[in-house]
C-alpha cells in the first residue's frame, strides 16, 4: 500500500509544476498514481486536494466555473459532455454542481453556453 505522505508529496508536486491544483486529467497526465488512488486512500479525490493543498485555495466561484466550461468548449471537439468536461477543464462537473448548489450539469452548462450547450 503507498504511504499517504507519499501520495500527497506527490500531489503538491504536480500543482508546482501546473501552478495551480491539478484536475483529474493534469494530475494522471503528470502524477505517479491514479485518481482512484486517492479516493481510496482520502475518501475521494477533492479530499486529498484539501488535506494536500489546503481548502481555502480549492474553493471556486461560478464566475470561475463558467469561465472555465466556456474555454472547455472551445478546447473540445463536439458536444461538450461532463466526460470530456472532467478531462479538458480546470475542475471537475462536481465541483461546478457543488458551486452551483447541485445543479444538473445540462443546466449548468445552459448557464456558460446559452442556448448552445
Amino acid at each position: 500500500m503507498i504511504d499517504k505522505s507519499r501520495l500527497l508529496d506527490d500531489l503538491r508536486k504536480v500543482r508546482d509544476r501546473v501552478g495551480e491544483p491539478p484536475t483529474v486529467g493534469q494530475y494522471e497526465e503528470l502524477g505517479r498514481y491514479s485518481e482512484a488512488t486517492y479516493s481510496r486512500r482520502f475518501g475521494s479525490w477533492r479530499r486529498a486536494k484539501e488535506i494536500a493543498l489546503g481548502k481555502a485555495k480549492l474553493e471556486k466561484t461560478r464566475d470561475e466555473i463558467i469561465q472555465d466550461i466556456r474555454i472547455a468548449d472551445n478546447d473540445t471537439l463536439g458536444t461538450l459532455t461532463r466526460k470530456k468536461y472532467n478531462h479538458a477543464g480546470k475542475y471537475s462537473s462536481r465541483t461546478a454542481k457543488r458551486v452551483f448548489d447541485g445543479e444538473s450539469w445540462t443546466e449548468i452548462k445552459k448557464k456558460a453556453l446559452g442556448n448552445n450547450g
